[in-house]
């Protein structure tokens, strides 16, 4: 029974003896009980909304579930398919997947269509086109006897995935990607261990430090060598001592013809001395000379590419003098490890 008719029941049972059931002077109160009953808005909505009580267009319909449903299966279908594609390139680059060219001669693994039948025939076929995208092949062949059931010999044309193809022999298949076999021919391994040994073999320069690689190497390997002429600085001294010799030195090697260092590098000067005096920041060819000048010493630099050497003095000079003491330093180049190491030396190999 409704909420508001049952408080008018027991409004007149509550009041019968003073006015009567339904009297007349019952009707403000009647009005009032109403007025205060909270009340629906029926302002938005249809008529199918206020005689059923339901939305015409919700999702119980079975119209509405029919759509519902195909929208779903539409969407699967799409990420099956992506899925399939992430797969098929996952195991493209595993597999090393063979590049055959149109024109080219393959055997095709053909089957008939059907649930019954399972026979699988290995028959010749012609590459007439090709999908590099979807790896796809559309193949000219003839369709074996054993499969004909009666009909009279034909050929067909259809497109069929890599993964039904193959050629005669495993040597043309491989030879098929050429890029691959290019790739394997001039692989040249460059270990660490392997460069030292060339540093020894092609100079006779055995290696007597070999610093950490953390980017402290280049100040690492200046600060042994300086320890056997008695100047004994660590590395982080080291750091400050050329930092604070390139904020007072604008120019470096020969003052005659020489420019300012901050030419020669692209970013301000100001933050390229805030990033050399950070601990663990690799050190370059300012670093080497500034160290160069500031304890009057040669800079030997013997590169484990190509055999190239490179001499920092002092004065800029590009030849070996006898006035300065001399170190040496192994460099590994850009694509080796970017390490410097100290290296040993007599006199008479120079």
């Amino acid at each position: 029974m409704h909420k508001t008719l049952k408080q008018k029941i027991a409004y007149d049972l509550t009041h019968a003896n003073s006015f009567g059931i339904n009297w007349a002077k019952q009707l403000p109160e009647y009005q009032r009980i109403l007025n205060n009953d909270p009340k629906e808005c029926l302002a938005w909505k249809s008529p199918h909304e206020v005689y059923y009580r339901r939305d015409p267009y919700n999702g119980n319909s079975k119209l509405n579930r029919k759509l519902l449903i195909k929208k779903l299966k539409d969407a699967a279908k799409v990420v099956t398919l992506q899925c399939n594609r992430r797969n098929d390139r996952a195991q493209e680059k595993t597999n090393k997947t063979p590049i055959y060219n149109v024109g080219d001669s393959v055997l095709l693994r053909y089957k008939k269509k059907g649930l019954l039948n399972r026979r699988i025939w290995a028959v010749d076929g012609v590459i007439q086109k090709r999908s590099m995208k979807t790896n796809m092949h559309k193949i000219k062949y003839r369709v074996p006897e054993s499969a004909r059931a009666g009909q009279s010999a034909r050929s067909e044309e259809k497109w069929y995935h890599v993964s039904n193809l193959t050629q005669y022999t495993c040597t043309s298949t491989g030879a098929s990607n050429k890029k691959q076999l290019h790739r394997k021919q001039y692989c040249i391994a460059t270990t660490k261990s392997s460069l030292l040994e060339n540093l020894r073999s092609e100079f006779g320069l055995p290696v007597v430090m070999d610093p950490i690689g953390n980017g402290n190497c280049q100040f690492g390997a200046v600060s042994y060598h300086l320890r056997q002429y008695g100047i004994h600085r660590s590395e982080e001294t080291l750091r400050q001592d050329v930092e604070t010799f390139l904020r007072q030195t604008p120019v470096l090697g020969n003052r005659i013809c020489g420019a300012n260092w901050w030419n020669s590098i692209l970013e301000q000067a100001r933050n390229y001395l805030s990033r050399i005096s950070t601990e663990y920041e690799y050190g370059d060819q300012i670093t080497l000379q500034a160290m160069s000048q500031l304890y009057n010493m040669q800079i030997l630099i013997v590169s484990t590419r190509n055999s190239a050497t490179t001499l920092i003095s002092p004065d800029g000079s590009s030849c070996l003098s006898s006035r300065c003491p001399l170190i040496i330093l192994g460099h590994y180049p850009e694509g080796a490890g970017e390490h410097y190491v100290a290296l040993g030396y007599n006199i008479h190999v120079l």
